[in-house]
């Protein structure tokens, strides 16, 4: 596996509150500030698998219902969109993987 690069730090407030990568896929994320809402997603590239391009954005969740979401079979996180206060409405930006 191959650190692509951290992403900027997302966040509601003035600035960035989205982050898509069409070239890897999400491995970890970090948070920091007040409510944990400012995010940054470490991304990743590996030889067998690669982001196919086709992606989409998932339904909208946080802590009150619904609070989770997942990307379909065969599809990895690759980036977030926030919004509300605290960042607490997440979606995911989801891709499909193509394996090698």
């Amino acid at each position: 596996m191959r650190l692509i690069r951290w992403s900027p730090w997302i966040s509601e407030e003035p600035g960035r509150f989205e982050f898509a990568s069409t070239e890897g896929f999400v491995q970890d994320l970090q948070c920091r500030g007040e409510h944990c809402d400012d995010t940054s997603l470490r991304i990743v590239s590996h030889p067998r698998v690669t982001n196919s391009g086709r992606c989409y954005w998932s339904r909208s969740f946080s802590e009150e219902k619904p609070n989770s979401e997942m990307c379909r079979q065969g599809a990895f996180v690759a980036g977030l969109r926030c919004s509300g206060r605290y960042c607490d409405n997440v979606q995911l930006y989801c891709c499909d993987a193509r394996f090698r």
